[in-house]
């Protein structure tokens, strides 16, 4: 169940300037001025578009924002979304429970070695997959073991 998004005017700017330079509706935009990214939600019909060839449009939106820009692919399916996010080659098993609270949490199973690569520096990974499946579904926790 998806809650209402609230966009600020710059995010309406950007989301604006991305259908001008691609066609593309991004679902949601959000501006992380703590680590200097601008985070895109997209469907996944339109991954290929906003990246255009060679990475061309994310080199553009990079220059002219001056900020890191990550898209994520959205899914209605809480599960899909969060693997989406993180980095699914990486993913030995992902599930979503819940808790007698009716709390949702995902927990995410990965090999130790590439614990690091699925977290992301600084915790950048887990960090954007928690505001945004708290954002899409409720969900209140994200474990990565």
């Amino acid at each position: 169940m998806e809650s209402a998004i609230t966009l600020k005017s710059e995010e309406l700017q950007l989301m604006s300037l991305i259908q001008d330079l691609t066609s593309v509706t991004a679902k949601d935009c959000i501006f992380d001025s703590k680590l200097n990214r601008v985070i895109l939600v997209v469907d996944s019909t339109q991954m290929g578009l906003v990246i255009g060839k060679k990475g061309m449009m994310i080199k553009k939106l990079k220059k002219i924002t001056g900020k890191l820009i990550e898209i994520v692919e959205y899914s209605d399916d809480p599960v899909k979304f969060v693997t989406n996010i993180l980095n699914q080659d990486l993913i030995e098993n992902i599930k979503l429970t819940k808790n007698s609270n009716n709390n949702q949490t995902i927990v995410v199973n990965v090999d130790a070695k590439n614990k690091g690569a699925v977290v992301g520096k600084n915790g950048r990974n887990a960090e954007k997959a928690r505001s945004l499946s708290k954002k899409y579904f409720q969900i209140n926790n994200i474990q990565i073991l």
